[in-house]
């Protein structure tokens, strides 16, 4: 028997279908001078005005049998919570500006420790590294900030111009919390930064991409063309790595040489995350049916799922722990 917790973010944004197509997606960032002649970094405005918010919700889940978990907490939050890591001693809930800490245990309805800093902009996945920092992907300054328990930076990983262009050339002062990058004007947009042995992982909306930084920090980029992908992570058993080719609703298990081991598709329009969870079974957070599915993508058998239409209008990013 294997108690889990699972944590899931959701946003109180509906899926704008006309905007999440391949076709939509692929022109947007077609044009070749969209970086050239970038308007002032000073005259971007703020992006986290209250627009939608985002919540998280904790599951207990017994994955020796087939009932689906049980929800053991609905955590509010009045600002955009993207993505949540519980560790043994804390629920780290990671917004798009800011990171809050909590106990693991304990009361939420007050705010927790926050951590943030200049480029804490755009914030997507938090996970901890092999050190035992805090890896946070920031689609907004197209990198990946490492924060140690005590909120101080410690590491800024910024994605490639040699790859991806350029758009600013940003000095760690610039304060991105205030003067938003948006999208359109982003390298990559990148949405995932997961720590592996081989070093650091990372998804790239824009490019569809998936890419390394290696121990001593050189970057390889692996593969591209899955335009849309979210959270890329490595898993026992797989010489490789998995990713949400989101658009098409496919999960995707590729080799270190970008070749494709496997494919396995659920009916979504917008996979928003997908998260191996032992065996051959994954979960999946089917954004746009606002709900998650438990899939054994060998016997081809659906589990369970969830509806999570009581806590949002989309289902975002998964996180699991023993």
């Amino acid at each position: 028997m294997s108690r889990r917790l699972i944590t899931l973010s959701h946003s109180t944004r509906p899926v704008e279908f006309e905007r999440i197509t391949l076709n939509f997606l692929t022109k947007r960032y077609a044009k070749p001078d969209r970086l050239l002649h970038p308007p002032p970094l000073a005259s971007l405005s703020d992006e986290y005005l209250p627009h939608y918010i985002g919540n998280v919700t904790l599951w207990d889940w017994d994955d020796a049998n087939a009932a689906a978990p049980e929800l053991r907490e609905h955590v509010v939050r009045d600002y955009k919570a993207q993505h949540a890591l519980a560790t043994d001693r804390h629920l780290v809930i990671c917004g798009t500006a800011f990171l809050e800490i909590y106990p693991r245990a304990g009361d939420r309805t007050a705010p927790g420790r926050k951590v943030s800093h200049p480029w804490f902009s755009g914030g997507h996945t938090v996970f901890q590294d092999a050190r035992g920092l805090l890896a946070i992907s920031c689609s907004a300054p197209d990198a990946v900030l490492f924060f140690d328990w005590q909120g101080k930076l410690v590491e800024t990983l910024r994605m490639p111009e040699s790859l991806y262009g350029s758009n600013y050339p940003l000095q760690p002062t610039d304060d991105l919390r205030r003067n938003y990058i948006h999208n359109d004007l982003q390298l990559t947009h990148i949405n995932c930064a997961f720590p592996c042995p081989q070093g650091l992982l990372c998804s790239t909306l824009i490019q569809g991409a998936i890419g390394l930084f290696r121990p001593d920090r050189s970057y390889t980029e692996i593969t591209r063309g899955f335009v849309g992908c979210h959270g890329v992570r490595t898993r026992p058993g797989l010489d490789g790595f998995y990713f949400s080719d989101t658009v098409n609703g496919n999960l995707v298990e590729m080799s270190w040489d970008g070749r494709i081991l496997r494919r396995f598709s659920v009916d979504s329009r917008w996979l928003h995350d997908v998260e191996h969870v032992g065996g051959d079974c994954y979960l999946f957070s089917l954004s746009d049916r606002n709900r998650v599915e438990l899939w054994d993508t060998v016997t081809l058998t659906k589990q369970w799922e969830i509806d999570c239409s009581p806590f949002g209008s989309t289902c975002q990013f998964f996180n699991t722990t023993s």
